[in-house]
């Protein structure tokens, strides 16, 4: 392809990020970057979740799992190239791997590359962000139900 067709590929795709949108990124792509090594250490077994939050107090006090139960367990198999499983697990697990996967990429393209993808500003503006939120809590409700659904039938 020549130049000219790549221009208008990289006008159609990408524009050029600003100073500050590189730098926000920047410090985007560090903190996701060591929320991901730090799962990919402890679903190696590197290091112990279990020992650095301890149990779980709310299923210790009302012997229930937790809203968030699973999640960890959930983005552990992710990260351990289990992705079917983790979604089976808990829903909101494989999608916050997901999305910190998706983060790491963007950041690292806009801060990087100084390249800013468009679909990011359509995405916002069309979808808004509050209705991708009330969608994720949708799912965390939904990965919630389904544990507490498996914990009654484990139990009978």
């Amino acid at each position: 392809m020549d130049s000219l067709g790549q221009q208008q590929i990289k006008g159609k795709l990408f524009r050029k990020a600003s100073h500050d949108e590189r730098i926000i990124t920047a410090y985007i792509l560090f903190i996701s970057a060591g929320i991901c090594l730090f799962i990919i250490l402890a679903a190696y077994d590197i290091i112990s979740i279990g020992k650095i939050v301890g149990p779980c107090r709310f299923k210790v006090s009302h012997n229930l799992p937790c809203p968030t139960c699973g999640v960890t367990t959930s983005m552990l198999a992710f990260f351990r190239g289990q992705i079917l499983q983790s979604f089976f697990i808990q829903p909101t697990g494989g999608l916050l791997s997901l999305g910190i996967i998706l983060t790491i990429f963007l950041s690292f393209t806009i801060s990087v590359f100084g390249l800013y993808f468009k679909l990011l500003d359509k995405l916002f503006v069309r979808l808004k962000l509050l209705y991708i939120i009330l969608i994720l809590f949708a799912v965390f409700v939904f990965g919630w139900a389904v544990t507490l659904v498996k914990t009654v039938l484990a139990e009978n």
